[in-house]
């Protein structure tokens, strides 16, 4: 199932949010991992535009459950409710979206990074003013009044000519979509270029393979958004901007592309839920297993050493039960207990069940 969204599910998901351009944005939620922010627009009535950092960006009619409001609702709260929505852009093809907002006086862009590990961050003239997730050091990017930068990224296959893929692919003795993967498409991406190729995924490309998967690539990058959620039965596996061959044989079924999102990740919640009970009591049954292990181990470890101190001082032990031995037939345990009271080696005497406890000297 889908866990996070790629480049090509992001530029989906904002330009489903284009209408909303002009918009009032009116009210901010905000939790700990969740970002909402409710836009106005006379044609569209309230609209949602929801982030779950990282991996999920969407737009839908219903308010995001957030839980406890985090610092970060206030801040926003009072910076951009209010203002008009000037653009809802991504970065080029980086998995990271900006929302630029403007009123009589404030200008805020509202930065939401779904790359892990994550973040929204509202920027005022270039520098931070507040972050969902407070960084710890006053250095990092995230921190306030710092001047706000993206993350330089390696340059991915979304980003290159055909020809270039055409050469990266030519140059290289690995599976096409493997080397496709591993240059920022994703498996799921590289595989789709490589069937609308004609390419088999699992083989090197070369010569006219190497230039068909290259304009495949490119090409995947302008489709008209098209969404659909992908079914395995009756549950939803994927969500996608538009039909793919990789999903030819599942049933393929037409939707608004943040809601078949939030549908997705409600299905996910209900079977983390369902699971909930089991996966708790199998955790406590874990830790208690995992604790007597301790013990045994340390146990273990207790016991070898006292093997191995009786072993090393063999002649001291052979000696002081001896001794006692000798001096059971003249004496009672009473007396011989008495003379040991100070003993620097013999702690303890139990007659009855014949047992001598000794601290023997480490050194």
């Amino acid at each position: 199932m889908k866990s996070q969204m790629g480049a090509l599910d992001i530029k989906a998901a904002v330009q489903e949010c284009q209408p909303l351009v002009k918009g009032r944005l009116t009210k901010v939620a905000a939790g700990k991992s969740i970002l909402g922010l409710a836009i106005h627009t006379a044609e569209k009535g309230k609209v949602w535009v929801t982030a779950r950092i990282p991996g999920f960006f969407y737009a839908c009619a219903d308010k995001p459950e957030t839980g406890s409001p985090s610092p970060f609702h206030s801040a926003l709260k009072k910076h951009v409710e209010g203002l008009k929505v000037e653009s809802i852009t991504q970065f080029g093809n980086e998995r990271a979206v900006s929302i630029k907002c403007a009123g009589t006086e404030d200008r805020v862009e509202i930065i939401v990074e779904l790359f892990s590990p994550g973040n929204a961050v509202a920027v005022k003239n270039g520098k931070v003013l507040t972050a969902l997730k407070r960084p710890e050091s006053k250095e990092s990017r995230h921190s306030t009044g710092m001047e706000y930068a993206l993350p330089t990224a390696k340059r991915s296959g979304w980003d290159m000519t055909p020809d270039e893929i055409s050469e990266l692919l030519s140059s290289s003795a690995d599976a096409c979509s493997f080397v496709l993967g591993k240059n920022g498409l994703g498996q799921l991406w590289a595989k789709e270029a490589c069937l609308r190729a004609l390419v088999d995924p699992s083989k090197p490309a070369k010569g006219k393979d190497a230039k068909a998967v290259g304009e495949a690539v490119y090409l995947l990058g302008s489709i008209k958004s098209d969404p659909r959620k992908v079914f395995e039965g009756e549950r939803i596996i994927d969500v996608t901007p538009f039909p793919l061959e990789t999903y030819s044989g599942s049933k393929q079924e037409k939707t608004p592309y943040g809601e078949g999102i939030k549908a997705l990740l409600a299905q996910s919640r209900e079977v983390k839920s369902s699971y909930a009970g089991k996966i708790e009591k199998t955790v406590t049954i874990l830790e208690k297993q995992r604790e007597h292990m301790l013990e045994l181990e340390k146990e273990v470890a207790e016991n070898s050493r006292r093997g191995e101190l009786i072993y090393e001082k063999y002649q001291l032990v052979s000696q002081i039960m001896e001794s006692l031995r000798k001096a059971r037939e003249t004496l009672s345990w009473k007396e011989i207990k008495a003379r040991l009271k100070d003993h620097n080696i013999i702690k303890g005497i139990e007659e009855s069940k014949g047992d001598v406890y000794l601290e023997l000297p480490e050194e």
